[in-house]
């Protein structure tokens, strides 16, 4: 039987920086919320959300990205908004937050939508993050934490330190409490595929984290930091690049490589919806056109 995640006590632990004389950054480690076992009529019907990455640069792109977001909820409502990080350009300074976060994604926060951020390496060159950790409207409890929305289990990490040690059990852990729901969605900023040229794939978090995921059922990773739109589909684990928040844009591979079954260099966000039985994703531009409507496949 399905169980969800209920909110609980945080771990208030704190993470290392990069180099091993810095200062220890801000804000808590992890959020591991507690499970329990839903009422069958809590995990019955769909549930519609988006993702978005790269977005917090305050800008006409942005703009036009968060309005094709705002004319789909009015149109087919979402309650929650995935962000893969690069929440806030150029520095992740807190005076940005306003005018790159919360005034640009007004429509949404006015209307009840709930963000769930991670950070992006922008987004902790001030004070580690510091700022967006402590502002409720990212939603972020922590640098990693769990959180559910009916039958969809999602895990949060960031990736701005390669994860080791306690972050890998951490995480191990995490997955397997989540093994036991209908989707497990991963969401970080640095793809270990990616099809662009600007960035591309990260190799180490592919070797650290791709076997993992298949391993451990789960079903869809989120990323941003590439500026495009990209899916892979690896061992069972379909990888999403949203990175075309706001951005300017990058390049895609060409020819598109294996396991490479769609780039497009745009300023994007993608849209989906959950069952039990069913992960549908649907990416828009901000031209308002569709780049496509993809079945995310079990892993089995």
């Amino acid at each position: 039987m399905r169980r969800a995640l209920t909110i609980a006590a945080l771990l208030l632990l704190v993470l290392p920086a990069c180099g091993d004389d810095d200062p220890p950054a801000a804000g808590p480690r992890f959020a591991s919320p507690a499970l329990s076992s839903p009422s069958p009529e809590a995990s019955s019907p769909a549930v519609r959300f988006t993702a978005v990455a790269d977005a917090g640069t305050g800008d006409e792109a942005q703009a036009k990205v968060i309005d094709q977001m705002c004319k789909l909820n009015a149109s087919r409502p979402f309650t929650d908004v995935v962000q893969a990080g690069d929440n806030v350009y150029d520095h992740g300074d807190p005076a940005d937050i306003e005018p790159h976060f919360a005034e640009p994604f007004a429509c949404l926060l006015e209307d009840g939508a709930e963000f769930h951020s991670v950070l992006g390496n922008h987004d902790v060159e001030t004070d580690g993050g510091a700022a967006q950790l402590a502002d409720a409207r990212f939603g972020m409890p922590a640098r990693n934490f769990t959180w559910s929305l009916g039958p969809v289990s999602f895990v949060m990490l960031d990736t701005n330190v390669v994860p080791s040690g306690d972050v890998l059990s951490w995480l191990d852990d995490r997955l397997a409490a989540a093994e036991e729901s209908p989707w497990t969605v991963v969401v970080f900023h640095h793809p270990p595929f990616s099809p662009g040229t600007e960035h591309g794939s990260s190799l180490e978090l592919r070797e650290l984290l791709a076997t993992r995921f298949s391993g451990a059922g789960v079903d869809l990773v989120i990323n941003g930091h590439e500026h495009l739109y990209g899916r892979a589909e690896v061992d069972g684990v379909t990888y999403i690049v949203t990175g075309g928040g706001g951005r300017e844009l990058t390049p895609c591979l060409e020819p598109l490589p294996e396991p490479y079954a769609v780039c497009r260099p745009v300023h994007e966000f993608v849209e989906f919806e959950a069952t039990r039985g069913r992960l549908v994703l649907t990416a828009h531009t901000s031209d308002g056109a569709t780049i496509e409507s993809h079945e995310v496949p079990k892993n089995p």
